[in-house]
């Protein structure tokens, strides 16, 4: 008798967007070795601010995510991806009112 073994589909990240983009800042940073206020004077902005995005708790303007893109050598294409999949869910939200 053939054992018949179902394949797990992968899981999907369900994670918010700025969640993730968060991650994405954080494992850049750590791997540069650079402190949260290190990252904030090398893009002109605050360690608390960095803290903010890494959380996920605030969306990056757009001059800040080019310098964030810049400074953390982040892969462009993956960080707008992130960011559209934001605004969309944002959008979806404002509408479900």
């Amino acid at each position: 008798m053939k054992t018949i073994v179902k394949q797990k589909k992968p899981k999907e990240n369900k994670l918010p967007p700025l969640v993730r983009l968060g991650s994405i800042i954080r494992v850049a940073r750590l791997r540069k070795g650079w402190a949260v206020m290190a990252l904030g004077n090398e893009i002109g902005i605050s360690g608390t601010t960095i803290s903010e995005f890494e959380r996920g708790r605030v969306c990056p303007r757009s001059w800040i995510i080019q310098k964030l893109v810049g400074a953390l050598g982040l892969d462009w294409l993956e960080v707008k991806v992130i960011l559209e999949e934001h605004l969309i869910d944002a959008a979806m939200r404002r509408a479900s009112r």
